[in-house]
């Protein structure tokens, strides 16, 4: 094996910044094109594994036309903290949904795709 070899890459270790505090299953925004869910939870300071591979349900807007299609790209609401179809900044694309999620629905399947493999 390489000597340079540090980790698989479907999860990276992520330290929570400074007066944060992450729950197991957030999304969480690492940089401009690193996405993951937190495998677990913690505070400012913790070491926590996200995943950034798979297969996620993540909360979503209800709102008018928040409706995704299988294939349909989901962006991540930074202010909300929830899915959404509304490609616009701060939201940031995570990957694309595995199900459909009506507009009432509350959550929605992602499978998480990074940026530079975008759809």
């Amino acid at each position: 094996m390489a000597q340079n070899y540090i980790q698989c890459g479907d999860t990276i270790d992520y330290v929570i910044p400074s007066s944060t505090t992450i729950v197991a299953g957030q999304v969480i925004g690492m940089g401009v094109g690193l996405v993951g869910v937190a495998l677990s939870g913690g505070t400012e300071g913790e070491k926590i594994a996200v995943a950034r591979e798979g297969v996620f349900s993540v909360p979503k807007l209800t709102t008018t036309g928040e409706t995704f299609a299988v294939g349909a790209q989901v962006f991540y609401d930074t202010t909300a903290n929830k899915a959404t179809i509304v490609n616009t900044s701060p939201n940031r694309y995570i990957g694309c949904a595995v199900e459909l999620a009506a507009q009432a629905d509350t959550e929605v399947k992602v499978v998480l795709i990074p940026i530079g493999a975008r759809v």
